[in-house]
């Protein structure tokens, strides 16, 4: 018979194994849900298909939003009886928002509705998450990945309107939903694919390390990169004060 402890570690293995396994966390090329990040070292990073930093942390909150996703996908879906035979909620469809160099990018919207013009994004976040985007709205990372996905609907020929990030509590009840919406604006998305093509152009020019140079490291704590580089930082200063002392 096997010892409970045993299955326990079953368990915490089959789960750990499948995140690690998903297809996000596989993901290595760029896409629009990168394309807006502030920091510009990491998209540099991220252009030259460098491998984030090691995390001996399992994305666990990544992976209950991406059940929570696979969910909203199926009520929406089933939704779409009411309207039949015309598609109101066109879900988790592929658009093109734009070129790297020769280089498409593509990316799955989470919802599009054909009734308003809608581009619909769904996060699972947090309450001092939720706290933030409620007061200041969403980050320039969000807002950019919003106006892109809804190029691609337009590059497919729908008559976009609007964008909305509709922010959904992780640990508190419905009724502390965000829902931030804003009309629809090419030039959001514009400005973010010229951003990163100049990035890709100066990585072309001078190499990525010469042009990691042009950046300082940001102080974002989730930025993987500048992260680990701040911390290696602090390690080697206090290696050369034990030396000096």
């Amino acid at each position: 018979m096997s010892d409970t402890r045993d299955v326990l570690a079953d368990y915490v293995q089959v789960i750990e194994e499948s995140i690690a396994a998903h297809p996000r966390s596989l993901q290595k090329r760029i896409g629009p849900s990168e394309i807006g990040i502030d920091c510009e070292r990491r998209l540099i990073h991220k252009i030259a298909g460098d491998d984030e930093p090691a995390d001996s942390r399992i994305p666990w909150k990544p992976a209950l939003g991406t059940a929570m996703h696979s969910q909203l996908e199926e009520w929406f879906n089933a939704d779409n009886q009411h309207y039949d035979p015309v598609i109101r909620w066109i879900c988790e469809d592929r658009v093109d928002v734009g070129e790297l160099g020769d280089t498409h990018i593509t990316g799955s919207t989470d919802l599009f509705d054909t009734f308003t013009g809608t581009v619909l994004d769904h996060k699972i976040v947090g309450n001092s998450t939720l706290s933030k985007y409620r007061t200041h709205g969403p980050s320039r990372q969000y807002r950019t990945q919003a106006h892109l996905y809804g190029r691609g609907w337009a590059r497919r020929g729908y008559p976009v309107q609007a964008v909305a990030i509709c922010f959904l509590p992780r640990e508190a009840e419905w009724s502390k939903r965000f829902l931030w919406t804003e009309p629809y604006d090419e030039q959001v998305a514009l400005d973010a694919l010229g951003r990163l093509n100049m990035l890709a152009q100066l990585i072309q020019v001078v190499g990525k390390d010469a042009a990691l140079t042009a950046y300082d490291p940001c102080d974002n704590p989730f930025c993987p990169w500048c992260k680990t580089e701040q911390r290696n930082r602090g390690t080697k200063t206090q290696r050369i004060d034990r030396a000096l002392a």
